[in-house]
């Protein structure tokens, strides 16, 4: 008699959370950073890199990372250690008819197809943010789906744990979510998570990805140091400055939209799921405030966000089409011998009954943005609502200039306007799987 081997963890990580961190180290890495701050960086660099995958100089099998949150018992010498995200995938989140089906809807929704091919010329801008919109509603979806295996039972090659349908892990799923957190308390929070459920050894590291000629080059220009800026300061300098200057078009609505698409790419760059010239496109559209044109004229920045919005369409439908293929070829594969073997592997999503929360308060449930901006001397006046697209609701008057600036700019929607509803339906439903 076969003997089932369960147990173990997943982890899951709230997606306004990692493009938080994201957006917050992309902009830092465009300034001088005082000595005393480098630690920090360093220590979210690691945190960015935790899932990396496969990159050549930072992945998680070959580079000690005190953010790692999958175990150390994947064997040096296994050939598919490079493919554990695809091989978690298969095993464990393929098997959800809800997955299956969002999938399969992302691949034939006309608005990210025609969001894809990135021609604004003849559209109005109602259509424009409806695409937007609808875009980031799906890779919500999509985000929430994705758990990470900590495989605390595997024994033996990754290839062998996939197909061993007794070796099983049921246990907790772990949600990764800075709950308001400043960066600091948060960084000290996983840390802390980590050493409780992995026994994992490593630490913060210098990221090499910027270490290129060209990025020392425009170092060089710069003379002032500078303390490390988090979110909630980055964004007060996105609104002075569009206070200042009606050129410049980052709203409140865009930096919501960008935290999530950043979220979006750090989860499946270096997944090893794509070939070379998408990872680049990848990698264009994470560092996006680098490449950003600050001080161009709207023409110029329109051209720019269009650009990152249809590049993530393309991104989300050549994943979906890839995720579909391999979750469809598995499950043939695994019940070739059973006369229907989509309906044989597939189940309904645990929606609620098999989730244990990150050590926090397990009833609460904020607003990410709310959240994240708790610790900012204008919390009281914003708004605790779910994004609606990742609009602030609060900060209306942020993203509504003044009329004469309406008069030359494509305007950010008003929130009472937009499709708030169809967001804070996503958020609704993004219950833990």
């Amino acid at each position: 008699m076969i003997t089932k081997i369960t147990g173990g963890n997943f982890y899951k990580f709230d997606l306004f959370t990692l493009g938080k961190l994201s957006f917050e180290r992309e902009y830092n890495k465009l300034l001088i950073i005082k000595r005393k701050y480098l630690n920090k960086l360093n220590n979210v660099d690691a945190f960015i890199h935790s899932f990396d995958f496969t990159s050549n100089t930072s992945n998680i099998f070959n580079r000690p990372n005190i953010f790692r949150f999958i175990k150390n018992n994947i064997q040096d010498s296994d050939l598919n250690k490079f493919n554990y995200f695809l091989i978690n995938i298969k095993k464990n989140i393929c098997k959800y008819t809800d997955f299956i089906n969002l999938l399969d809807s992302i691949i034939k929704n006309v608005l990210i197809i025609k969001l894809s091919k990135n021609r604004f010329n003849a559209l109005p801008d109602s259509e424009i943010y409806n695409m937007f919109d609808n875009l980031i509603y799906n890779i919500i979806q999509l985000c929430d789906f994705i758990k990470f295996d900590n495989l605390i039972k595997k024994d033996g090659l990754l290839n062998d744990y996939l197909n061993n349908n007794y070796n099983i892990n049921n246990e907790d799923t772990i949600t990764i979510d800075s709950n308001g957190k400043t960066t600091d308390e948060f960084l000290v929070y996983l840390k802390k998570t980590y050493a409780k459920y992995n026994d994992k050894k490593g630490g913060a590291h210098k990221d090499e990805e910027y270490q290129d000629e060209e990025y020392q080059d425009y170092l060089r220009y710069l003379t002032t140091e500078h303390d490390y800026l988090s979110y909630d300061e980055i964004i007060d300098i996105f609104n002075q400055k569009s206070m200042n200057d009606t050129n410049f078009l980052i709203t409140d609505y865009y930096i919501g939209n960008f935290t999530y698409i950043l979220g979006f790419i750090n989860i499946f760059r270096y997944s090893g799921l794509f070939e070379s010239k998408d990872i680049k496109m990848l990698n264009n559209i994470f560092h996006l405030l680098q490449y950003y044109p600050y001080n161009y004229n709207k023409d110029v920045q329109n051209k720019f966000i269009n650009k990152v919005f249809s590049n993530t369409a393309k991104i989300l439908l050549k994943l979906a089409e890839m995720l579909l293929k391999h979750c469809n070829d598995y499950a043939i594969q695994n019940t070739s011998s059973r006369t229907s073997p989509r309906a044989a592997t597939q189940k309904k999503s645990p929606r609620a009954a098999t989730q244990k929360k990150s050590p926090r308060a397990a009833t609460q449930k904020k607003s990410p943005r709310a959240a994240t901006r708790s610790s900012s001397p204008r919390a009281a006046t914003r708004s605790s609502s779910p994004p609606a697209a990742t609009q602030r609701t609060s900060r209306r008057a942020a993203t509504q200039r003044t009329s004469r600036r309406a008069a030359t700019q494509r305007t950010s929607p008003p929130a009472a306007t937009r499709s708030s509803s169809r967001l804070r339906a996503a958020k609704k439903s993004t219950t833990d799987k």
